[in-house]
């Protein structure tokens, strides 16, 4: 921990770190959700989707930072749990990101699916 009145350290707060990003992604991810659904202007669907899945990505890499570095072995089942059951319910997540991040890779024939 760092030290009362003494410097800030990243490297002391990877739990918190973890958590403000899952959670900042995860409302990038909720707003464009409701817009796609909720306007009429359908465009916004095919331009935000992409950049909504790699948001996406970022919440699991948030939740995966903050379960790596919680302090106790509960909190740790709970987020690898959460981890499961997102990768259940979403298969192939990180390779829709993957694709999306990699698109003139994948494009030009230097990555495959």
């Amino acid at each position: 921990m760092s030290e009362p009145g003494g410097p800030w350290r990243p490297t002391e707060h990877g739990a918190n770190i973890g958590h403000t990003s899952a959670w900042m992604a995860h409302r990038k991810v909720a707003l464009d959700l409701h817009r796609m659904l909720s306007e009429d202007d359908k465009d916004h669907a095919l331009t935000d989707a992409p950049y909504t899945v790699i948001a996406l990505r970022h919440v699991l890499r948030g939740v995966e930072m903050a379960r790596t570095h919680v302090k106790t072995e509960a909190a740790k089942a709970l987020l690898r749990e959460a981890l499961t059951t997102f990768g259940r319910a979403v298969p192939g997540g990180k390779k829709a990101r993957d694709v999306i991040e990699h698109f003139d890779e994948y494009a030009m024939g230097a990555r495959s699916p």
